[in-house]
Formats: C-alpha cells, sequence, structure tokens
C-alpha cells in the first residue's frame, strides 16, 4: 500500500487533488473485488478496461496517465494520420492514446493480446492487433500469461 500513496504524492498530475485521486484508489479496491472487470472512463472520452492485478491500467486510474512522461510525448507529438507501433502492446493503453485520443494508426503488437481496449473505444478501424512478440531474432519462446476475464461480470464506473 505505501508504494500507491508514494506513487500518488509524487505524480504530477495527482499533487494537486491528493483527496480525490484517494477517492479513485478507495472506488477502484473495492469494486475491482466485487466485479472481475470494470470500465472506467479515462482520457478525452476514452475508457479503459481493467481487472484486478493490472498495473498498468490501475496506475492510470490512480493517476490519469500511468507513465506520466512517456504518455504525454505520445499525446503532445502525434497527429491524426500518423502511424503509431505500440510493441508489448500489453492492454493497450498507449494504442488507446495513440488512436482514441490523437486520431493515429496503430499496429499494437502483443503475443497475448486483450483486445478489449480497442473494442470499449470503437478503434477497430485505427488499430491492427498483430498476435506476436517482437525481439531480436526469430524464434518461438515460451511464456505465461495471466489468467483471462472474458467472463460475464463487467461493469462500468459513473
Amino acid at each position: 500500500m505505501m508504494t500507491i500513496i508514494e506513487f500518488v504524492f509524487s505524480h504530477p498530475l495527482t499533487r494537486q487533488s491528493k483527496l480525490r485521486s484517494f477517492a479513485r484508489i478507495l472506488k477502484w479496491q473495492v469494486g475491482c473485488r466485487l466485479r472481475r472487470e470494470i470500465i472506467i472512463p479515462w482520457i478525452s472520452g476514452t475508457k479503459l478496461v481493467a481487472s484486478r492485478g493490472m498495473t498498468g491500467a490501475t496506475g492510470n486510474i490512480y493517476g490519469g496517465l500511468h507513465e506520466f512522461a512517456d504518455m504525454l510525448f505520445v499525446l503532445h507529438f502525434l497527429r491524426q494520420g500518423d502511424l503509431f507501433l505500440d510493441v508489448g502492446a500489453n492492454i493497450g493503453s498507449y494504442t488507446v492514446l495513440a488512436s482514441g485520443v490523437r486520431g493515429a494508426r496503430t499496429w499494437a503488437f502483443e503475443p497475448d493480446p486483450v483486445t478489449e481496449n480497442v473494442e470499449v473505444n470503437d478503434l477497430s478501424t485505427l488499430v491492427n492487433i498483430y498476435r506476436l512478440a517482437v525481439g531480436s531474432n526469430c524464434t518461438d519462446i515460451r511464456f505465461t500469461v495471466g489468467p483471462r476475464y472474458n467472463e460475464p461480470g463487467c461493469t462500468r464506473w459513473r
């Protein structure tokens, strides 16, 4: 819990609104225990589908932009129609910023693609998802993926 508090106290978007940030944390901590997936309003009308244990997604819930400098770079420099490569797309938070907020075309590379965030933001015309890893050599690799939460029980935050 201490790392969450440190994150909120040091994040550029929450320094002036710590109480609201802590309310979001509390709401998330309770909500994710009641539902497997929650759809959260995010930047510029976009949404994120998040589940318990998704560190990057929860960082976006708590602070607005989890990886502040990198995400701000995407928001400031991409333009509509640009091509953005999201290598190691994970849940697609950068894809949502690039295509959902900036209107760029995105090629998202993720061996275990979680497509919910592309679908919930209706970005299929701007986003191509490639179910593969990108690396320095061509080979087969083994890795472990987390549990999938495609079961009923998704709720929306209001």
